[in-house]
């Protein structure tokens, strides 16, 4: 699962298969889409393919890097992170990748 946030607003979410490098791109995607104005934008990540680089270069965004080790860097979506699992996910018992997918969206979105 790949999220990206707003002052403790998850913007995006995207739920799949595989944590790769299109899951990523396809959430920022997401949430350009529904910010609309990226003029500020930072993206906190914990590192970056050169696709990932290239990506947010071409698109103007702001890219902060966590040190290694260190999710101090990142608290806000790492406490999110942590919140989802303790909560949600490891009480559940997902069929499919697609009852994932719902379920996460019914979590945040709703």
């Amino acid at each position: 699962m790949e999220c990206t946030q707003n002052l403790g607003q998850i913007i995006s979410h995207k739920v799949g298969k595989f944590m790769d490098i299109k899951l990523v791109i396809d959430a920022l995607k997401m949430a350009i889409y529904k910010r609309g104005d990226i003029t500020d934008l930072i993206i906190h990540t914990d590192s970056g393919s050169k696709e990932y680089r290239k990506f947010c270069a071409k698109k103007g965004i702001s890219i902060s890097y966590s040190r290694k080790g260190n999710p101090y860097d990142n608290a806000c979506i790492e406490s999110f992170h942590a919140t989802l699992k303790k909560e949600y996910v490891h009480n559940e018992n997902f069929e499919n990748l697609e009852s994932l997918r719902t379920g996460m969206y019914e979590y945040i979105e709703i």
